[in-house]
């Protein structure tokens, strides 16, 4: 992964990519992408539902892309990989 992150705050239903570097007081809210590879530099604010990427990182969409629904989505789609894990470690999750 090498992602190495300073950040003052990252939000829920953040998703960030392999390779990146988040730089000191980055202020990152809920329901963004961080493209793998990315560097933010320091002091960066990302709004919510943006995806971010380059070195140095640009805000590629300004919530256009990612809907609102996100919201409900991404957090279903970390449970469903939690289970997934839980399921290849051989177990059931406390069940």
């Amino acid at each position: 992964c090498n992602t190495t992150s300073q950040a003052a705050a990252i939000g829920s239903s953040v998703i960030i990519g392999n390779d990146c570097t988040i730089g000191n007081r980055c202020i990152i809210k809920d329901c963004v992408y961080i493209e793998g590879g990315s560097v933010l530099p320091d002091d960066m604010v990302v709004p919510p539902f943006a995806v971010v990427r380059g070195c140095p990182a640009r805000l590629v969409t300004d919530g256009d892309v990612m809907p609102e629904s996100c919201a409900v989505v991404i957090p279903q789609q970390r449970v469903e990989e939690f289970g997934d894990f839980v399921r290849k470690l051989g177990g059931d999750g406390g069940h």
